[in-house]
């Protein structure tokens, strides 16, 4: 009797801790889950986009829109620099670069060729009646039989002997001698649409002139 009544008793003990063990487990779930009501509902970031669709790009300063030119050519370094000095101030952004381009370099003054070197001679002599002096007769070559005046480092001193030789009487000619030739140029950037008085900021200069330019 009093084994049954043992066996009875430890079976109402199991029953009663399994019953207290799914009872806790339900209220630690509820807990989990519970939320503030004005708590906003948590996203996996796979169901959220990269960026607003009415978001704007991102522009940096070498995005806005600009205009370009190129200043020159500018005979020497010195030159190109002190036009930097002068501009840079008033645009976006310069560059100075240097260039090879042919440059006449000098002036020839001549007599054309004769058809014949007993003609180039004669045209010699009347050439040193007329006391004009610093000539000679081309003997050989592509201008045989021509008669050089001189050649001279500067377009004016060279026109100042043609209209001399002309004014004598003789069909004095000029050509120009060109060869490759470092040059430098100033690259400078504005806002797009506006204005710069280039010759303003550099002073008045005869060689130099204003080209567009691929923006940098």
């Amino acid at each position: 009797m009093f084994l049954r009544a043992l066996v009875i008793l430890l079976f109402a003990a199991n029953l009663a801790v399994g019953a207290w063990l799914w009872a806790s487990s339900v209220r630690e779930a509820q807990a989990l889950v519970r939320v503030d009501p004005g708590s906003a509902e948590l996203k996996l970031l796979s169901e959220t986009s990269s960026a607003p669709a009415d978001a704007e790009p991102r522009r940096s300063a070498s995005n806005l829109a600009r205009s370009c030119f190129s200043l020159g050519p500018f005979r020497s370094q010195a030159e190109v620099r002190n036009a930097n000095r002068g501009l840079r101030d008033l645009v976006l952004d310069t560059r100075r670069r240097a260039d090879q381009e042919e440059r006449e370099t000098s002036w020839r003054v001549f007599l054309p060729p004769t058809p014949s070197r007993d003609e180039a001679l004669s045209q010699a002599r009347e050439l040193a009646a007329s006391n004009v002096s610093d000539y000679y007769v081309v003997t050989s070559g592509t201008e045989q039989n021509s008669i050089s005046l001189g050649v001279y480092r500067t377009e004016a001193n060279a026109t100042r002997r043609l209209s001399a030789l002309r004014q004598a009487g003789f069909n004095a000619q000029m050509d120009a001698q060109t060869a490759p030739t470092q040059v430098f140029w100033l690259d400078y950037a504005i806002a797009a649409g506006g204005t710069l008085d280039w010759r303003a900021a550099l002073g008045p200069s005869t060689d130099i002139r204003q080209l567009g330019a691929r923006c940098f």
